[in-house]
């Protein structure tokens, strides 16, 4: 068995009982989202997550043995029913994070203020410090303002647990962006800087505009390192496409399924559906990725 560190963000193993255990999920509870990003793989049918199954999710959640789950979308700051949904998970014993980009409903953007704590790292996504290119890349206006806005509210409020994900695009090859984005973490004290690498089954037409190789995703993560080396409270981490694969994946509709460069829609299963041991079973057969450590 496994049990969750939230300083490390990592899992370590804390017995030798090999009880089954999943140890944590990626929730999408809505696909509503007013953005439209580049490299986004996430359906947009304004499906959400009906809070009359949390009850039944919790046990189901319970039986996989699930310690985190985090919490995504389309954009959960869209989803009504965000302040149920995460207190009463949180007060169930679950570990929890949540991504965002801030554009969202000022009643969830508030709540996620006020609650900040029960989050074990609130993550920001944040592509490039030139305005014009964030819009581009994520279809929308102003959306890197609002971002930083939200930002900035926490930090007011002393939250310290913030993580800035950075998909890496083609724009990143000019270093003096790396340079603006590693100035920018230095200055609101970011804990966490993820510079990630394009998922290879994500993205729209214009995936092949922004997309960048392998040795390119490598040099940006290089300058980005060096550039933070010397700080005290941001640590630069990564995560590769194939890091991805074996992540489970939960959807608004109950499907779930792990995520695979060969994913088809044949390889999903009803949470809400399915009884606990066939889905025991259907993850066994799948595999299990997270951050594991003995």
């Amino acid at each position: 068995m496994y049990k969750y560190n939230e300083t490390e963000n990592v899992f370590y193993k804390v017995n030798l009982n090999e009880k089954f255990q999943l140890p944590q999920i990626v929730w999408h509870i809505t696909d509503k989202c007013h953005l439209s990003c580049f490299y986004c793989f996430a359906d947009k049918t304004g499906t959400e997550f009906d809070v009359c199954d949390l009850d039944m999710y919790i046990s189901k959640f319970r039986y996989l043995n699930i310690q985190k789950i985090d919490i995504s979308g389309g954009e959960p700051l869209l989803f009504d029913n965000l302040d149920l949904l995460c207190g009463r998970l949180k007060s169930e014993g679950f570990q929890l994070t949540l991504t965002t980009t801030g554009i969202g409903t000022e009643k969830s953007i508030k709540w996620l203020i006020q609650n900040r704590n029960i989050f074990s790292r609130i993550i920001l996504s944040m592509d490039i410090m030139d305005a014009d290119i964030q819009d581009m890349i994520c279809g929308g206006k102003n959306i890197l303002k609002r971002t930083k806005d939200l930002h900035q509210r926490l930090i007011k409020n002393g939250y310290k647990k913030v993580r800035i994900n950075t998909v890496a695009t083609r724009y990143l090859l000019n270093k003096c962006e790396i340079v603006k984005m590693a100035a920018y973490m230095r200055k609101t004290e970011a804990a966490e800087w993820c510079m990630i690498e394009m998922y290879p089954a994500a993205g729209n037409v214009h995936l092949k505009e922004t997309c960048i190789s392998r040795e390119q995703f490598q040099s940006i993560l290089d300058i980005a390192e060096s550039f933070m080396e010397n700080s005290e409270i941001c640590s630069v981490i990564s995560r590769y496409s194939d890091n991805y694969n074996g992540y489970w994946i939960l959807v608004p509709d109950g499907s779930l399924f792990m995520r695979s460069v060969n994913f088809t829609e044949n390889m999903k299963i009803s949470l809400r559906e399915c009884k606990e041991d066939e889905i025991k079973n259907y993850i066994v057969q799948g595999g299990i990725n997270f951050p594991g450590k003995e």
